[in-house]
């Protein structure tokens, strides 16, 4: 407990700093804030007890609307981070590229759905190129265009991880253990803290009140349904285990009332359907984070589970397809924009391109300000 009182100490006197030491006046006492040279319109003030003043720590920590922060900083909500798919996407993203296959092709009834090995103008063709149309994305949670295949990635590993550390349970462990769904939200006194300093307390706080290990999604927002806008409310989505879906809720009473944090337990969930939901207006770490995290007993030293990263295409004739190939014949090709087609065509007019070198930076699209 000491711990904690003397980070709430540090924030009340970084809150302070921040407001320019111009707690102990009133709105109707200022003309202009004398650092920050702005109307006192556009500014914040609201005066402090004497008794806060003197003794910080016997007092509650106040709320940024309790000091005096211009309207126009940005910097004052550290983890307001942006949602998934509100970024800029890449000039390839949602194009449509062809994979070719050069190699020699003997005669194969090729699967249905396929055309067969016919030239342009109906003539049987022996030896001509297989190609594969190709959706382009980068797989980034930030793309407009790309994040909902980030999302599937994202839960196949979920479930995946899940399954795998189900395989060690014991009969009863099967039998009443649940995957369950929460959420622990952090109170608006401490809404200016940095999002790591957030995640450390609620993995804290979840160790105490029983929830010994799973995944952690954070959420930098929450939606006004009614007026359909989005408002700044950091909390954390977590999926769990817990023994027929129960968490002591006398525990959680008393340790809500102690701290201020509020955790919420939905009982059991389809795991699928709740981490599909949840990463559809997750946060988007800025520095190129995990938005699924894992803790405790799921945590990535503890439990090590071989990612699958899909499996390489290959053409009827088991050839590995790995280069983009462009037509440049004379006769005109009009090949469907429709993600997994494919065709086997004469050889003439096609040409492959190089393959693609790792780039030396990357853009993840969070525009100019990086």
């Amino acid at each position: 407990m000491s711990e904690q009182l003397t980070d709430l100490e540090r924030d009340l006197l970084e809150m302070e700093e921040l407001c320019n030491h111009c707690q102990t006046y009133s709105c109707h006492h200022w003309v202009k804030c004398p650092k920050l040279g702005s109307d006192v319109s556009g500014c914040r003030i609201l005066s402090i007890p004497q008794s806060a003043q003197s003794d910080p720590l016997s007092s509650s920590v106040y709320s940024q609307s309790d000091f005096h922060v211009s309207e126009e900083s940005e910097d004052f909500f550290f983890a307001d981070w942006p949602l998934v798919g509100h970024g800029v996407k890449h000039a390839s993203c949602g194009t449509f590229w062809t994979l070719v296959c050069m190699e020699k092709h003997d005669p194969l009834e090729l699967p249905e759905g396929i055309s067969y090995q016919k030239h342009l103008d109906g003539t049987c063709a022996k030896d001509g190129v297989f190609l594969q149309r190709i959706k382009m994305t980068c797989h980034r949670p930030i793309c407009p265009e790309c994040w909902p295949d980030w999302r599937r990635r994202q839960v196949a590993r979920v479930k995946d991880r899940f399954e795998a550390f189900e395989k060690g349970f014991n009969r009863a462990e099967k039998r009443h253990l649940k995957r369950c769904h929460g959420t622990i939200s952090v109170p608006k006194k401490f809404w200016r803290w940095p999002q790591a300093k957030m995640k450390r307390f609620a993995l804290k706080y979840l160790r105490e009140l029983g929830v010994n290990g799973g995944s952690i999604i954070y959420h930098s927002k929450r939606r006004r349904e009614k007026i359909k806008t989005w408002y700044y409310s950091p909390h954390f989505h977590v999926f769990f285990h817990a023994w027929n879906a129960w968490v002591d809720g006398e525990v959680v009473k008393r340790w809500s009332k102690r701290t201020g944090w509020v955790f919420k337990n939905f009982g059991e969930r389809d795991l699928t359907r709740s981490i599909s939901y949840q990463l559809g207006h997750a946060a988007v770490p800025p520095n190129h984070g995990h938005v699924v995290t894992w803790f405790g007993s799921m945590n990535y030293r503890l439990l090590h589970v071989e990612q699958w990263h899909g499996e390489r295409v290959k053409c009827p004739w088991g050839h590995v397809m790995d280069r983009y190939g462009v037509y440049l014949g004379k006769e005109k090709l009009e090949l469907p924009e429709k993600d997994g087609y494919q065709a086997y065509l004469p050889r003439d007019g096609w040409l492959l391109l190089p393959k693609k070198r790792k780039k030396d930076s990357y853009d993840y699209g969070y525009g100019d300000d990086g």
